[in-house]
């Protein structure tokens, strides 16, 4: 049975998705365990999800403490996992230069471009395609196509002919080419020649070619223009003797606003792929090192649950991936939070057995050495689980704070912490109580770190239970040597139901230090988001979210993740029906009450995906403002980990610029693009242009214009809101990847004309965006101007 996995080229194009079916099956409750987060930015990353063998084990220091009776006390490393999500480059032995992506191979040199397809990993050998182009002809004179030059910046890689620009954008899951003619030719029609060498079998078909084989198919669409204002024209595609001919008529040539681009499409539809069911996902940062930690749990069986990491850098790209645990025992909830002091990582996961406890392992964030586990063997009686950390970003003599669900009894469930010193990799005293009375508490959670400073506190939240369909929430603050400073109070006592409770680190609002505690309720009729923020046990304002933000107050929102910067709060959640559950973020401060800066932003819309969790870069020492989010996205028989880059919105800041031409025409994904600008609106300064509601797997690039319009290009579904002359940011191409969302940054000090220009104070700007649809048609977001100061 075959999947498709979508790829194009844009005159060669690969565009790489799994196309999964929707697991319609009811959420597990430990789906709903607490996290934090918040808005968005970048194109959300995805930790890898394909594991090698563990290396041979490397042998350690000496540690004061013993390891676990059984297990051999050694450094544990493993080879990391090949990174699906960035393109991966080398060099061969002639020079040619390779890519590699999530779902093709491609090799770039002089005589051309071999696109190798993944068929599966059970495919006996390749079937690469070769592409060369052979000639261009303008009228009946030949254009002089000079040896092709091969250069690359970053992941662009240009094939210079001289007449014209053969042009690759590389991306994880897409390769996007273009033909570009920078001026008129000539007279007559242009024909461009491209020669093809596979052993594929060849078929040509009304909407373009066909290449087959019994492993999967590659395919390739008729040809399409489009010129600077985005016009497009259909071109007439042909095969012919082992080569594709793209035939630009002579009126087109002469009408067209020059660069002129061919875009043909390619996709593949190869068989297999990694299948595993990954769970729990957790996220940590340490600002020395610029680095994430996200640990997860990979379900090897019903009863073998193994512990995996990715560490990414601060620009989200995979660095590393490693296993903490990869025996047949069987681990459960995991958790990790770091130590700015020590530059270590503590990961807490739940070991599952006869008798179940906390393990607790380091992870040194500069040399990526994997130490313990390190058994939580705490003396109590009872099962030790559900354990959740956090960490310190004091430069100086800190420790990890452990909090965990001990059983006592079916009805009597307690909340208990313990301290563990990362530079001695030892517990510190005792374990103590955060609350042993004979209540039934489950879930708890801490804060992400403790503070700025060794006199600071951490937030500890967890769920009570009523009776079986009555929860409410309760609190506590620990200080950071494990003395509690504030004792347990109830937070949340209303008769619905309360559940899934997470908390931020503090924030500093007029001398004061004010957390934030979110959680979901049960109101009439649905599910919403409760968030309330704190000064000790002194409650300071109530927010129903999902009400305050107005965007789909009737659906059910879940499990909230929440943390701060320091000086504002994100928060995400789940929303919507189980077969189609999506992550939503927002960002929120607090000015003596809080306030919503940026609401209800969607990660994955119709995507399935939940149990978000989050950092923000200031909770491991780092800058205030970003944000990191990972999550579990479910698929028909598996699920995987995603995550992705926020960049939080202050309240009494936001997007600059006020919308026209809005709304635009609806796109393919039955919503209209939605155009938006962030930053400073200072001649010079730092501007980012993002696009959001666009088909996805789509390319697109930015337009601006000092001038208004209202014009429908021939060919497109939108109204292009510019008038000439027009800027087009073509060499940032971008693909709307799976969440249907691209940005660039602009340097506004040199916009695309030719020349380029700065833009300069007292001038407006207005910024549009225009990008590929479905068949072959293209549209347009909204508009926004800009008055630079």
């Amino acid at each position: 049975m075959k999947h498709t996995i979508p790829f194009s080229l844009l005159l060669l194009a690969a565009l790489a998705t799994h196309a999964r079916a929707q697991d319609t099956s009811p959420p597990r409750r430990s789906d709903l365990q607490p996290a934090w987060a918040a808005p968005v930015v970048q194109a959300p990353w995805a930790p890898p999800v394909e594991a090698q063998a563990p290396a041979a084990p490397v042998e350690r220091a000496n540690h004061s403490v013993s390891p676990w009776p059984g297990r051999p006390d050694t450094l544990q490393s493993t080879a990391p996992v090949v990174d699906r999500d960035r393109v991966h480059y080398s060099e061969s032995a002639d020079g040619a230069l390779w890519a590699r992506g999530a779902d093709y191979k491609a090799g770039f040199d002089p005589g051309g471009v071999t696109f190798v397809p993944f068929f599966g990993s059970h495919v006996p050998r390749n079937y690469p395609i070769h592409f060369r182009l052979v000639a261009v002809t303008a009228g009946d004179a030949p254009l002089q196509l000079a040896p092709a030059a091969v250069s690359r910046e970053a992941d662009a890689v240009t094939l210079d002919h001289g007449a014209l620009l053969e042009r690759y954008h590389l991306a994880p899951a897409s390769i996007e080419q273009t033909f570009v003619l920078d001026r008129f030719p000539g007279v007559g029609e242009v024909v461009v020649e491209i020669e093809v060498a596979t052993d594929l079998a060849t078929e040509a078909g009304p909407q373009g070619l066909r290449f087959d084989s019994d492993h999967g198919s590659v395919g390739y669409t008729n040809a399409v223009a489009f010129d600077a204002t985005g016009s497009e024209l259909a071109l007439d595609t042909r095969w012919s003797d082992g080569s594709i001919e793209i035939r630009l008529p002579a009126a087109l040539l002469a009408a067209a606003d020059y660069p002129l681009t061919i875009d043909p499409i390619v996709s593949v539809f190869p068989i297999d792929g990694y299948v595993a069911d990954l769970q729990d996902p957790d996220v940590a940062y340490d600002m020395t090192n610029d680095v994430y930690l996200v640990v997860y749990r990979e379900v090897f069986s019903g009863s073998d649950g193994d512990i995996y990491s990715s560490l990414i850098d601060g620009s989200g790209a995979h660095v590393e991936g490693k296993y903490f645990d990869s025996t047949t025992f069987d681990y459960g909830d995991v958790a990790v939070a770091s130590n700015n002091w020590t530059d270590k990582f503590l990961v807490a996961v739940e070991f599952r057995g006869t008798h179940e406890r906390v393990d607790v392992f380091t992870y040194e964030a500069d040399t990526h050495a994997v130490w313990g586990p390190y058994p939580m063997e705490v003396g109590y009686p009872g099962d030790l689980s559900n354990p959740d950390v956090g960490g310190e970003v004091f430069d100086g003599e800190s420790y990890f704070l452990i909090v965990y669900e001990r059983g006592v009894s079916a009805s009597d469930h307690d909340i208990h912490g313990v301290l563990f010193d990362p530079a001695t990799q030892a517990i510190v005293g005792q374990p103590f109580s955060i609350d042993s009375t004979s209540a039934h508490d489950t879930r708890p959670a801490v804060s992400k770190t403790a503070g700025s400073s060794a006199g600071f506190a951490y937030a500890v939240v967890w769920e009570r239970a009523v009776t079986p369909t009555n929860h409410n929430i309760w609190g506590a603050e620990i200080e950071w040597s494990g003395a509690i400073l504030t004792a347990p109070w109830e937070i949340a006592d209303a008769p619905d139901d309360e559940t899934v409770p997470d908390v931020s680190s503090h924030i500093d609002y007029s001398g004061q230090r004010i957390f934030c505690v979110a959680y979901a309720a049960q109101m009439p009729g649905d599910n919403d988001i409760v968030l309330r923020p704190f000064r000790g046990s002194t409650a300071l304002d109530y927010m129903n979210l999902s009400a305050e933000e107005g965007a789909n107050v009737f659906a059910n929102q879940y499990g909230p993740a929440i943390d701060s910067d320091g000086t504002g709060f994100a928060v995400a959640y789940a929303e919507g029906p189980v077969a189609t559950r999506s992550v939503y973020v927002a960002s929120v401060g607090f000015e003596g009450a809080l306030c919503i800066a940026e609401g209800h932003q969607g990660f994955a819309p119709t995507h399935n995906d939940w149990d978000p969790k989050a950092t923000s870069t200031a909770s491991g020492g780092g800058a205030t403002g970003r944000f990191a989010f990972v999550w579990r996205h479910e698929n028909a028989t598996d699920s995987d980990i995603e995550g992705g880059l926020y960049d939080a919105i202050p309240c009494g800041g936001g997007p600059l610029g006020t919308s026209y031409c809005s709304p635009a025409n609806n796109n393919s994904s039955g919503l209209p693009g939605v155009m938006s600008a962030f930053g400073d609106a200072a001649a010079g300064g730092n501007l980012t242009l993002t696009a959001t509601q666009l088909p996805p797997w789509q390319f697109g690039y930015f337009l601006a214009s000092q001038n208004q319009g209202f014009f429908q290009p021939g060919g497109s579904m939108g109204i292009l809101c510019l008038a000439t002359p027009i800027a087009r940011f073509n060499v940032q191409v971008q693909s709307s990847g799976e969440f249907g969302t691209f940005s660039i940054a602009v340097d506004t000090q040199n916009i695309p004309f030719s020349p380029a220009v700065p833009i300069t104070s007292g001038q407006t700007w207005n910024f549009q965006a225009w990008f590929r649809d479905v068949n072959n048609s293209n549209n347009f977001s909204d508009a926004i101007p800009i008055t630079f100061l």
